[in-house]
């Protein structure tokens, strides 16, 4: 038996499947991403993946829902709170970095089919679409925002729908001298 495997006997499955399915995704992207190769990497039976995934647009809710979290924590990482240009800058610039850094889990986030069941999925999307919101009122406190929609099974943009939305109905003020002179920029 693998370590996975046994793992898996301790109630980890899940988790073992779903860090599988990171691992192929970045190796070879979405389009090759298998219920049978997750498995194969996961040390499982192929059948194995169905106790949890009923098929791969679930699965890949949930690596989506693990990018989600991530993009989160790194934006905030960049600023809990922003508030200037400067703040708002370094976010923008996370942003990319994420994007640069986990191409295809980005392209899985954002235009991937979603699973309409998913709740995982569902609250990470949540917590992404909170913060960026909260940086939507505090930086253009005239724009009436309009929350982002669960998922729904066309695909899960609209948190770039909204901020888009939001970010192109609001007058932005020119960018200070420090912001477009960011480090990561040049």
């Amino acid at each position: 038996m693998t370590k996975t495997g046994a793992a898996y006997h301790h109630g980890d499955l899940r988790a073992a499947l779903v860090r599988a399915a990171l691992e192929l995704l970045e190796e070879s992207g979405a389009s090759e991403l298998s219920l049978r190769g997750v498995a194969r990497r996961a040390g499982v039976a192929p059948s194995a993946p169905y106790r949890h995934y009923p098929d791969r647009d679930a699965l890949l809710s949930a690596v989506a829902a693990v990018g989600y979290r991530e993009l989160t924590e790194k934006l905030a990482t960049a600023h809990p709170s922003p508030s200037t240009p400067d703040d708002l800058a370094a976010v923008a610039v996370a942003y990319v970095e994420f994007a640069r850094q986990r191409p295809a889990l980005f392209r899985v986030m954002f235009g991937g089919p979603c699973d309409r069941d998913s709740s995982e999925r569902a609250a990470a999307t949540a917590a992404v679409s909170a913060y960026v919101g909260a940086i939507a009122e505090r930086a253009f406190p005239r724009v009436i925002r309009r929350p982002c929609r669960p998922p729904s099974g066309r695909s899960c943009t609209d948190l770039h729908s909204s901020t888009s939305t939001a970010s192109s109905t609001a007058r932005i003020p020119p960018a200070s001298p420090s912001v477009s002179a960011h480090p990561s920029m040049r």
